[in-house]
């Protein structure tokens, strides 16, 4: 911070956010609206309200989420406690071993197998969603007993479409998946921003 500080930079300490959190305080920043992490989680909590009706007598099955010891958590708690007539967010892998070891949406993803602190026998159809260690990556899967199931790409990609029908506009963060690039690159169905991150 000094060295941008003397360069002549403004520097906001916003504390430890995730990825996604910076990327959404820098624009609002740069665009002269408010920008605290207090208004990121205001305009979740406004836009996600909008998107669903709630229904606080509905029994919420658990989602169980490694956060890669990374972030992730701390984010997932406001979200929780904002949203808990909506999801029952279980968190692990919560900052109490190494960052991404044997865990994360990388892991999960290349390894196609159960991150470290979940287990066959007790997580079985457990619907799980794996972040990387700064939070700007997410995979869901599932382990059936005796098969691991990774919700990857092309499901991802016709899930987004699901809420793009929902609401529009609907951003959709593009990260590392080649196919769910080239469809929305070249799909006549998808108007496209492109924003650099």
């Amino acid at each position: 911070m000094t060295g941008a500080e003397a360069l002549g930079a403004v520097v906001v300490d916003y504390g430890v956010v995730t990825t996604p959190q910076l990327h959404w305080v820098i624009k609002a920043f740069n665009n002269s609206q408010p920008h605290s992490v207090a208004d990121y989680y205001a305009t979740l909590t406004r836009a996600f309200s909008s998107l669903v009706q709630t229904n606080e007598n509905k029994q919420l099955e658990p989602t169980a989420i490694d956060c890669a010891n990374g972030v992730g958590w701390q984010a997932l708690q406001h979200v929780q406690a904002e949203f808990k007539s909506f999801f029952n967010l279980q968190g692990r892998n919560t900052g109490d071993g190494s960052l991404n070891e044997e865990c994360g949406a990388d892991y999960v993803q290349k390894a196609k197998c159960l991150p470290r602190n979940f287990s066959q026998q007790n997580d079985v159809n457990t619907k799980i969603a794996s972040f990387d260690g700064d939070a700007d990556r997410v995979v869901y899967y599932y382990h059936d007993g005796g098969k691991f199931h990774l919700l990857d790409g092309a499901v991802s990609l016709l899930l987004s479409f699901f809420f793009f029908s929902l609401v529009s506009p609907f951003l959709f963060y593009l990260s590392a998946n080649g196919f769910s690039w080239f469809f929305i690159v070249f799909s006549p169905q998808v108007t496209r921003s492109f924003l650099c991150t």
